[in-house]
């Protein structure tokens, strides 16, 4: 998530490339999901209930293992990620716990 690992100034570290560039695509895909939910020919599922207000989008990313253990980089990342508007970003090791809490805390599963 950080390949570049620079720190930037007063704590902060640059984010990597992989995770502002999937940011920006996530960002451009909402947008134009959202616009082709507006034209004509996709109006008909609005009568089925159907229908698209403002699409989140997720982002599965990195481990959270590639921080280290390092607060500053893992804070640079929080609050980049938490201040996001519609997008969730989420490692591979959250999304695992994740399924496995869904699943009843399944103790074989493995990545």
């Amino acid at each position: 998530m950080t390949k570049e690992n620079i720190k930037y100034r007063n704590g902060a570290w640059l984010l990597g490339s992989e995770v502002l560039g999937g940011v920006s695509q996530i960002q451009i895909n909402c947008k134009t999901w959202q616009r082709k939910s507006e034209e004509l020919e996709n109006r008909q599922l609005i009568n089925d209930n159907i229908y698209t207000i403002s699409p989140k989008g997720i982002l599965v990313i990195g481990n959270t293992s590639e921080f280290n253990n390092d607060l500053e980089k893992l804070t640079s990342f929080e609050l980049f990620r938490q201040s996001l508007s519609n997008i969730e970003i989420i490692t591979f090791d959250e999304l695992f716990e994740r399924a496995k809490f869904i699943l009843g805390n399944t103790d074989n599963l493995s990545i």
